[in-house]
């Protein structure tokens, strides 16, 4: 069929339970990100041998199911399946690569708004992927650092991104807040990974670099 803009939804209704998006239940028209969420729903059934319809458009992280996965792809990932229209992005790996290549200066655009601006070398340097492993998983609760970003637990795991990084610093946050861990990893994030980060925080205040 052809895309009509404007149209409420689709004449013809089809679709894969699980691999499909919600409009292609009859919610809206489905457009260019439909396919977007099923290759998603494709990559996190692939990863995990789960069965996408159990999920009801809710999907948990990749890395639930299978450690091994990268957290940068199991991000990804979860961007591909996010339904939230407003946190919607598009993003070539390819473009972002390049930027990364020759770019000075990046800045990020949220409905308009400017969220971010600032050097690529000082973005890069201070967000980093955590994990945090313990040999029982602490509870978690809403004392944490406003610097966190997509806090999760996963087996005796904290997982999260931290967007003011400094290893001192952050270590020492984890021991006050989570306690002592076993073992912790800080892992670089690529632009692609923190701007996906910053999409999926839509409606959060600004995560610029303060003094």
């Amino acid at each position: 069929r052809l895309f009509k803009e404007g149209q409420q939804q689709d004449t013809v209704l089809f679709g894969s339970p699980g691999y499909a998006p919600p409009e292609q239940h009859g919610i809206a028209q489905t457009n260019q990100r439909s396919d977007l969420y099923a290759l998603g729903a494709t990559l996190h059934c692939c990863l995990t041998g789960k069965d996408p319809h159990e999920y009801q458009f809710a999907f948990p992280s990749v890395r639930e199911y299978n450690p091994q996965v990268p957290p940068e792809l199991d991000q990804l990932i979860q961007s591909l399946v996010e339904r939230a229209a407003e946190s919607t992005i598009f993003i070539s790996s390819h473009d972002l690569g390049e930027i990364e290549s020759f770019a000075t200066h990046v800045g990020y655009l949220e409905n308009g708004q400017l969220r971010l601006s600032e050097e690529l070398t000082t973005l890069v340097e201070r967000f980093r992927s955590v994990e945090a492993v313990f040999d029982v998983v602490p509870t978690l609760n809403g004392n944490l650092p406003p610097s966190w970003m997509h806090v999760a637990t996963a087996d005796a795991a904290v997982r999260f991104i931290e967007t003011r990084f400094n290893a001192e610093k952050t270590s020492s946050d984890i021991e006050q807040r989570l306690g002592k861990a076993r073992d912790v990893t800080f892992s670089p994030m690529s632009l692609r990974s923190i701007f996906i980060a910053m999409a999926k925080s839509h409606g959060k205040p600004a995560l610029e670099e303060r003094n």
